[in-house]
Formats: C-alpha cells, sequence, structure tokens
C-alpha cells in the first residue's frame, strides 16, 4: 500500500528553505541588489531561483512516499528506496512519536531512523502490529549504549 506525506508539512518546509535560500542568493548577489538601482536583472535573479524551487517542491511532493509491504516499509525518496524489516525492528519510541508525529525507531544494529507520519498514521499502526521483535528502552540502551533516543 502506497502512503504519501501530508502536503501541508512538504509545503511549510520548503517555505523555510525558501526564505533560508532567498537570504543567501540576495547576500551572493550583493552589489546586484543594494548598490544598482532595482531592475530586470534582479528579477531574472529572484524569478530563476522561484522557479528552481518551484520544481523542487513539485518533486518532493510526488517523489517520496511510504510503501507498506507485509514484511517491511520501504521509504521511497526520488528513486532511491530504503526498506525497514518489522523484524530488525526492536524499539518503538512510542511516546515521542505520538508527541513529535515522527515515527521514531531504533533498528537491531543500533540505528535512530525517523519517518515522518502520514495524514492517519498508517505508518505507525502498521509498525506498532507488526514488529514482534521490541524490547523495552532498558534493554536497547544497555545493548547500544552510544543510541540517544
Amino acid at each position: 500500500m502506497k502512503v504519501r506525506l501530508p502536503i501541508k508539512k512538504i509545503i511549510l518546509m520548503w517555505l523555510l528553505v525558501f526564505v533560508i535560500g532567498l537570504a543567501a542568493v540576495v547576500l551572493s548577489f550583493f552589489n546586484l541588489f543594494f548598490l544598482t538601482p532595482f531592475g530586470s536583472s534582479q528579477i531574472i535573479v529572484l524569478v530563476v531561483y522561484t522557479l528552481i524551487l518551484v520544481l523542487i517542491l513539485f518533486l518532493s511532493i510526488n517523489g517520496y512516499y511510504y510503501e507498506i509491504n507485509k514484511k517491511d516499509i520501504t521509504v521511497c525518496k526520488f528513486g532511491k528506496k530504503y526498506s525497514y524489516f518489522y523484524s530488525d525492528i526492536i524499539y518503538i519510541d512510542e511516546e515521542q512519536s505520538m508527541k513529535s508525529k515522527t515515527l521514531c525507531f531504533v533498528t537491531k544494529y543500533g540505528h535512530v531512523k525517523y519517518l515522518t507520519f502520514d495524514k492517519e498514521g498508517k505508518i505507525f499502526d502498521a509498525v506498532k502490529v507488526k514488529c514482534h521483535n521490541l524490547k523495552t528502552l532498558e534493554e536497547v540502551k544497555r545493548l547500544f549504549p552510544g543510541v540517544k533516543i
């Protein structure tokens, strides 16, 4: 089953990137923006920057999704696929996940992973139901003392 991220979250994230990037573009073209009268060259720079980020936003909305399968959750990011098998997940931080709407889990290799919830929270429900190798927080910290959860 294919599950997409909420468009609102993606747009808010890219809006922040847009504002920070705009400041960097204006500062990198300091002479153009502050030492010459406003004209067509400034407009061209701003339009090109905006079009590039709108294209990236469109690709982000269409190129980032989750696939919930029988044995794993696959994260598809712009053509690359990352699979997280339910049997590899040993800890789910349910409290933090519900609070931040971001699935936080630890794999049997000691890697902490974060996956943003979809609108209905289907990935969280799938992981809770299908993970059978779950350990307590104390066991995970004993196995992997350097892991920060």
